[in-house]
């Protein structure tokens, strides 16, 4: 029976204030945009029944980042994001949108101190040395509608920075993180920053109403 904790007594939350507005400067033009600023706290104190696996050495340890994460921890950042987009209705029933933004994510509980059995495989690691995850964000769609049919199609391309991704844990040397159990061992797995990441792609839908005799099926 195992009785130790998954992850130390811990806080977490935030503090935002925002504005939205949108202006339409005539029947075919509008413009939308808002901006955001965020200040996010995370903090842990040493807590009973939550330590690191034993199997793990001191050298693992280190080059995990694990080190001190049982002594309790407080993090605070600010964010500063926002977008802003248009709306160009090129006729009555076809549309083209845009929209770029700025957007952040902090690391949360699980990220930074979740140390224990993952849900699929392996062991998971938490990683108290993460930065925070931004990234600049761009969709543009052109849009159909009219009383038969609806669709569109969209291309979207997000630029990140310090993105936050569960990876298999290497030591100093390359070589795989694990934790024996029983006859056979877990590999380790932490989240990490990747340094940049571009996620892009085409998205395309169509809707059709069919009336029949006790309503519509779409």
């Amino acid at each position: 029976v195992d009785t130790t904790k998954s992850v130390p007594d811990a806080r977490f939350g935030s503090f935002a204030a925002f504005a939205q507005n949108s202006y339409r400067l005539n029947d075919r033009f509008q413009i939308i945009g808002g901006l955001r600023v965020e200040r996010f706290f995370t903090s842990t104190e040493p807590t009973e029944g939550f330590s690191l696996p034993g199997a793990l050495t001191p050298s693992q340890i280190e080059d995990l980042g694990l080190t001190g994460l049982e002594d309790g921890l407080d993090v605070t950042e600010t964010a500063s994001t926002g977008d802003v987009g248009i709306v160009l209705g090129l006729t009555d029933d076809l549309s083209e949108t845009a929209r770029i933004g700025r957007s952040f994510r902090v690391p949360n509980i699980l990220e930074r101190f979740f140390t224990d059995l993952g849900s699929v495989e392996g062991f998971v690691v938490g990683n108290p040395t993460l930065e925070p995850e931004s990234g600049v964000n761009f969709d543009t769609s052109v849009r159909f509608r009219n009383s038969n049919v609806a669709g569109s199609v969209t291309y979207f391309r997000n630029s990140y920075r310090n993105f936050l991704s569960s990876e298999l844990a290497l030591d100093r040397n390359g070589e795989p993180i694990e934790i024996p159990r029983g006859n056979t061992s877990l590999q380790v797995f932490q989240t990490v920053n990747l340094d940049r990441v571009r996620i892009q792609g085409f998205e395309a839908e169509v809707e059709v109403p069919l009336r029949l005799g006790f309503g519509f099926l779409t």
